[in-house]
């Protein structure tokens, strides 16, 4: 009995002590307003802004990469993990934190690029088995959309259910002004040297 007595309490007191850990880690992975503004360049977002985005990051084993792809518009964070990666985008829009996607998932974008693809070939967004990333914003046109890029794999038509797959990698540039509707502008093949843009009509 005092065996048993003596297990049980061994026993809880590991559990606290893993416990502890973990709710140590959780708390030093937290990141704070001040944290967020110190890396941003633009310095008049609004404290709500601020604490709404810090309020949406979640981390549990580090303290996320945190990315101001426009400044003062276009704010984002990202957490890789061991069991996966996390991340977010946000457009400020009238005084608000709108979450979006850059990656391009209308029918008529596939239709656009897929006219460039091989013979018997097609084009589906880049996946890490079934991950997939969002694409880079570069910067903002004069036109107010926002250029993007993002990897694309090359497969035989009615393949691309499983990214093993893939047969080449491209890349595609395209814009959007409201990250719904996406325009594809030039793709071309990344795993050539100087591989020439293909300007997408």
């Amino acid at each position: 009995m005092l065996n048993n007595k003596l297990m049980k309490r061994t026993l809880l007191f590991s559990a606290l002590f893993v416990g502890g850990i973990l709710i140590a880690q959780n708390s030093d992975a937290k990141i704070t307003v001040t944290e967020v503004q110190k890396e941003f360049k633009y310095k008049k977002y609004s404290p709500q802004i601020l604490e709404n985005f810090v309020n949406q990051i979640s981390e549990i084993e580090q303290k996320p990469t945190i990315t101001e792809f426009i400044p003062g518009e276009i704010i984002g964070w990202n957490n890789d993990r061991s069991t996966g990666s996390t991340e977010e985008i946000f457009w400020i829009k009238n005084g608000k934190l709108n979450p979006i996607s850059t990656v391009p998932e209308n029918e008529n974008f596939f239709k656009k690029i897929n006219k460039y693809a091989p013979k018997e070939k097609e084009f589906d967004i880049y996946k890490w088995s079934t991950k997939t990333y969002e694409g880079k914003i570069l910067k903002k046109l004069t036109d107010g959309s926002f250029l993007i890029n993002i990897g694309l794999t090359l497969f035989e038509k009615g393949t691309n259910d499983d990214f093993n797959n893939g047969i080449g990698e491209y890349e595609v540039e395209y814009k959007t002004k409201d990250f719904k509707n996406f325009i594809p502008l030039k793709l071309r093949e990344k795993e050539k040297n100087n591989a020439k843009w293909i300007t997408i009509k």
